[in-house]
């Protein structure tokens, strides 16, 4: 499982530092793209053992007026933050990526679109599945 996380973190990154735009900044990029793909599929497996009748802990903020800020901050909080973490100590902490590019191959960006739509049609069902019961 280690393995196909580098390999997706691996063909992410060098897709992206080949696109000459994100020359300087591929490293926002990749973090930024794999972090709510990464948050995105904590989320459906909370919302996965929320239908299973689990009883799963929400953070509330109401810090802001009205509720999308305060949403906003909670899914920055509870879910981007915790994965925002994760990926920098596993890939760019002592620029560990480096030791991934040589390790792991490269395709060619097949498997980061394979992660990319997997993970947004997976997230998909159970929003489906939710509002469709609720």
């Amino acid at each position: 499982m280690r393995n196909l996380y580098y390999n997706i973190w691996v063909d992410a990154i060098v897709n992206i530092k080949k696109n000459p735009q994100h020359k300087h900044n591929w490293k926002f990029y990749s973090m930024f793209f794999m972090t709510i793909l990464t948050s995105l599929n904590l989320i459906t497996v909370l919302m996965w053992l929320g239908f299973l009748g689990l009883k799963t802990t929400s953070l509330k903020i109401n810090v802001f007026p009205g509720t999308m800020l305060d949403s906003f901050a909670m899914y920055l909080i509870q879910f981007a933050l915790p994965c925002f973490l994760l990926n920098y100590f596993f890939v760019f902490y002592n620029d560990k990526y480096k030791k991934l590019i040589k390790e792991h191959t490269d395709r060619k960006g097949k498997l980061f679109l394979i992660y990319l739509f997997g993970t947004i049609g997976v997230f998909i069902i159970p929003v489906l599945f939710y509002w469709w019961l609720y």
